[in-house]
């Protein structure tokens, strides 16, 4: 009878732990199919966040680009600009643009000017002391001579052609000077100014965003992963009890 009783209490205790092990393994199911719910949630979410994100930047890249197409695109009249005191930001882009590129001829045209007038110097240098060499051949004193009078001729005309050169330069100087200080003034070039700081500053937050999903989701695999193999130890040590 003792024995009978002792069997029966055993019995009853293995199955009260059964009934807990089920109920742990039922709770760890349950925790797990959510955890998996919470999971694509939130990366659904961040997904979401994500293609907007670049669909932003795809929209400030493609009007930026087109700002800037525009802006190489189009013809202005710089006298006209001078009394205009409303003008667009790309217009404004393009004049600086155009003498920046007037600025570059100038100073080629500049660079060329001086070469011509120390080549002819030199020029005549080589030809006063050839000259010297030769001082009791006068037929090619007089060729010589009337070479040197042609050099020194073209260098009084090069002399001439640079100071205007230098007035021209400094006049487109002045002109971007006013054109940048105009721009930087622009309502449209400020806005543009933000919109490139916003962009970066998006694609600052992107990387970061992406950064901090592809670390959740190393974290979440081996929670998962962890998860699994507690759920397997616990099915393994039910299976003995049996």
């Amino acid at each position: 009878m003792s024995n009978n009783k002792s069997e029966n209490q055993c019995l009853e205790e293995k199955n009260e732990k059964y009934r807990e092990l089920k109920l742990k393994e039922m709770q760890i199911d349950e925790f797990l199919n959510s955890y998996d719910s919470l999971r694509v949630e939130e990366e659904s979410r961040i997904d979401e966040k994500s293609a907007e994100v670049v669909r932003i930047l795809e929209l400030i890249s493609t009007n930026v680009t087109n700002l800037y197409l525009v802006s190489q695109n189009t013809n202005f009249d710089l006298t006209g600009l001078k009394s205009d005191e409303n003008i667009s930001a790309s217009t404004l882009k393009e004049l600086y643009v155009r003498l920046q590129e007037k600025l570059l001829e100038m100073d080629e045209l500049e660079k060329n000017l001086k070469m011509d007038n120390n080549q002819i110097r030199e020029r005549a240098k080589e030809i006063n002391e050839k000259m010297e060499q030769f001082g009791n051949i006068e037929d090619m004193k007089a060729r010589k001579e009337q070479t040197r009078q042609e050099l020194e001729n073209r260098r009084k005309i090069l002399e001439k052609e640079l100071p205007e050169a230098n007035n021209s330069y400094q006049k487109l100087m002045d002109e971007l000077e006013q054109t940048k200080f105009r721009l930087e003034k622009s309502n449209e070039y400020i806005k543009l100014k933000n919109i490139e700081k916003k962009w970066q500053s998006v694609e600052k937050s992107l990387y970061a965003l992406r950064e901090a999903a592809a670390q959740r989701e190393v974290e979440t695999n081996y929670e998962a992963l962890r998860l699994k193999a507690a759920y397997n130890e616990v099915l393994i040590a039910s299976l003995k009890l049996r």
